[in-house]
C-alpha cells in the first residue's frame, strides 16, 4: 500500500526561537527518490517569506523532514499548510522501501510542534509604590500554566535578598510571577530568573499545544520599574532668613532626561509649599 500522511509538524530545531523545519510522519518508512522543493507547497496565514530549503529533504524512519527558511524570530507559533505534488518535477519524488509511490497530498494545518522560547524578562512597580512587585517573562507565543510553583523559579543576583514569587498569570505570551520581599523605595535591582521544568509537578509550563517548556538558565531581569518620588527635602539655605529657597527631591533610582536638557520647573507640575504657596520659578 502507498504511505500515508499521519501528521506533520513544525519545528525549532535549535531553539533559537526561530522554527526551521517541517516534520511529516508517515505510515511508514519513506525514501527520498529526488529533493525538489517544487514538489511542496507552503501556505497558510502567516506564511510570510517561508520557504523551503533546496536540497534539504531528509528521512528519519516514517518521518520525512523539510528544513526551511525566511520565519520571524522569536516566534514559534504559526499558521501554516503544507501540500505536495508527485508530478511535480521528476515524478513521484517520494516512495515506500518496496517502490510505492506516494500520491498528491492536499493542503492539510501544520500543528505546533516547537517548544516557546524566553524572549525577554523584566521586573516592574506595578502599584508605583517604589518596591518592585511583579516579574514579566515574555515567550515566543502563548503558554499556558498547569501549576503555580514558587519552587520552580530561582530569583538570584547582587539584590535578590528575601525576594520570592507569590503568585503566578498569564496573559497571552507573559508569564507575571507576582513576587514579595522587595526592598522599599528601590526600583533599580539586580536580579536574574531561572525556571526549572522537572522542578515540584513537572511541566508547569506548556504552550497551547501542549509542548513543554524546557528548564531556562538564570538570565538578567531588565528594570521596567518607573522612578518613584522618594522623598523631599525643603531648605532654607545660606543665612537663615524663613524662605524656602531649596528643594531636594529623591527618588527610588538614578535619574536621566530622555532630550540630554537639565530638567525646568514645568516638568513637575505644580509644587506647592507647607504654607499653601506654590513654587513659581527654580533653577
Amino acid at each position: 500500500a502507498d504511505p500515508v500522511r499521519v501528521s506533520q509538524g513544525y519545528r525549532d530545531v535549535n531553539a533559537n526561537g526561530t522554527i526551521d523545519r517541517i516534520d511529516v510522519t508517515f505510515s511508514e518508512c519513506v525514501v527520498v527518490g529526488e529533493c525538489e522543493i517544487g514538489d511542496y507547497t507552503i501556505g497558510g496565514a502567516d506564511l510570510g517569506s517561508i520557504v523551503i530549503t533546496p536540497a534539504s529533504c531528509a528521512v528519519s524512519g516514517s518521518d520525512y523532514q523539510l528544513s526551511i527558511t525566511g520565519a520571524p524570530a522569536n516566534d514559534t507559533y504559526f499558521v501554516l499548510t503544507l501540500a505536495y505534488t508527485a508530478a511535480n518535477g521528476i515524478a513521484s519524488s517520494l516512495e515506500d522501501a518496496t517502490g510505492n509511490a506516494l500520491g498528491d497530498l492536499s493542503a492539510s494545518a501544520i500543528s505546533d510542534l516547537s517548544t516557546p522560547i524566553r524572549v525577554s524578562q523584566s521586573y516592574k512597580d506595578t502599584n508605583l509604590n517604589g518596591a518592585v512587585d511583579r516579574l514579566d517573562v515574555t515567550f515566543s507565543e502563548n503558554i499556558l500554566l498547569n501549576e503555580c510553583e514558587a519552587g520552580d523559579y530561582t530569583i538570584g543576583g547582587a539584590d535578590a535578598g528575601s525576594i520570592a514569587v507569590s503568585a503566578c498569570a498569564v496573559s497571552g505570551s507573559d508569564l507575571r510571577l507576582t513576587i514579595t520581599g522587595a526592598t522599599s523605595m528601590d526600583t533599580s535591582l539586580t536580579l536574574t530568573l531561572a525556571y526549572s521544568q522537572t522542578a515540584g509537578t513537572a511541566n508547569s509550563l506548556k504552550d497551547e499545544n501542549s509542548n513543554s517548556m524546557t528548564s531556562l538558565g538564570a538570565t538578567t531581569i531588565s528594570d521596567a520599574s518607573a522612578p518613584v518620588l522618594s522623598t523631599v527635602h525643603i531648605e532654607d539655605t545660606g543665612t537663615p532668613n524663613g524662605i524656602i529657597d531649596k528643594l531636594t527631591l529623591t527618588w527610588t533610582e538614578n535619574l536621566d532626561t530622555d532630550d540630554g536638557v537639565a530638567p525646568v520647573l514645568a516638568d513637575f507640575g505644580t509644587i506647592t509649599l507647607p504654607d499653601g504657596s506654590a513654587v513659581s520659578s527654580a533653577t
